[in-house]
């Protein structure tokens, strides 16, 4: 075999391993833009959160606007359990959003609502974790609809009300709800929410 016919026999060869390799990633499934997130198992906490009652809390509340009811994530329940937990290790159960203290937010952003009950004290003085569930939680939040003017989209003057609008926004079509135990037996309580509402100068609803 001459040398020109063995330069011939040497560029069939990588011809064919680069076609075969071009075949073999056109076949691959594309890379997502963004990867989708990997399950994530949910933080332990001492409080036990009740999926299903907590979502039907909330789809009561946006089905009294005609808003599209809201999913379940364990995703971002296991995202707000994290940030309850951190609440009750780090600053007893203080109420502070994720993005107040500095820690790192999840890049796409997600609405968070927080609510702090209070332990049951005793005669003696001693404190015990009251027996609340999601629900209760909820419709706290939703009283601050009386807070909330929609002609002018706005707050009463010192009150809140954003807990309500993130409660009620349209977009927002999943959530994921934890709470944790404080060392003085109150209780913090966390729902976060995607798409987030509360956009400056936007309606809710």
């Amino acid at each position: 075999m001459n040398s020109s016919t063995g330069k011939s026999v040497v560029l069939v060869r990588w011809l064919a391993a680069a076609l075969g390799a071009a075949v073999a990633s056109c076949a691959a499934p594309l890379p997502e833009a963004i990867p989708p997130a990997k399950a994530k198992a949910i933080p332990q906490s001492d409080i036990t959160v009740d999926p299903q009652r907590l979502l039907a809390a909330h789809n009561q509340i946006r089905r009294q606007l005609s808003i599209p009811d809201l999913k379940w994530s364990d995703q971002m329940a296991a995202y707000a359990t994290e940030w309850a937990l951190y609440l009750s290790d780090n600053v007893n159960c203080d109420l502070q959003y994720r993005g107040s203290v500095g820690l790192p937010q999840h890049k796409n952003g997600f609405g968070e609502n927080l609510y702090r009950h209070d332990a049951v004290v005793s005669t003696d003085g001693s404190r015990q974790l009251d027996n609340i569930d999601g629900r209760t939680v909820v419709f706290e939040w939703a009283r601050e609809s009386v807070n909330y003017d929609f002609a002018t989209n706005s707050c009463a003057l010192n009150s809140s009300c954003d807990q309500y609008t993130q409660l009620v926004w349209r977009d927002s079509a999943v959530v994921g709800c934890g709470a944790a135990s404080c060392g003085n037996r109150d209780q913090i309580w966390v729902c976060n929410y995607d798409p987030p509402g509360n956009y400056f100068k936007q309606r809710p609803y």
